[in-house]
């Protein structure tokens, strides 16, 4: 007997360049310039700004390249970001399941992954992942983003399956 399995739509792959963390002020200011790729931030803890926009623990930002951008933390409580650095095109296919607003703030709800990835991040400082696990960890997180929204449950259901499938795969 043979048994199948098959992808539901298309996923593409994905490069993910950097992924960081600070809570240092010097780190976690930037700008109003360009950057040359897409950033996908998480703020852990605290509060800042976001092109003037006030943001706190739970939400985050999205960049996308040529985009003028100015952060800077809170002066009296000083924020602690996470974030995923992509120069790959393809990571626009991403941003679209972040739910942002015109101002490119976006809720989340994933404080085990995020803790999981600082952690990570501060014991391998500086070291290189190879891009599975960079994908494994970034698709950790991603898979919180997910609108189901206007889905059937047998679809939401279907698509939670193939990411968490996706990130056990890479994880083997």
């Amino acid at each position: 007997m043979r048994y199948k399995l098959y992808a539901m739509g298309q996923l593409p792959t994905l490069k993910i360049n950097i992924i960081g963390y600070s809570a240092d002020v010097s780190d976690t200011t930037f700008g109003p310039k360009k950057r040359e790729c897409y950033l996908i931030c998480y703020v852990l803890s605290g509060k800042g700004f976001y092109n003037n926009t006030p943001l706190r623990e739970g939400e985050g930002f999205l960049v996308t390249p040529d985009m003028t951008e100015h952060i800077y933390p809170d002066g009296d409580e000083p924020w602690e970001l996470l974030w995923f650095a992509s120069v790959d095109a393809k990571m626009e296919e991403f941003l679209q399941y972040y739910n942002s607003n015109e101002n490119y703030i976006f809720k989340h709800n994933c404080p085990r992954e995020l803790s999981e990835i600082k952690e990570l991040a501060i014991s391998q400082n500086r070291k290189i992942i190879n891009d599975a696990k960079m994908l494994e960890l970034f698709f950790s997180v991603f898979k919180h983003h997910i609108s189901t929204e206007n889905k059937s449950s047998e679809d939401r259901t279907g698509a939670q399956e193939y990411l968490d499938f996706s990130v056990n795969y890479i994880k083997t």
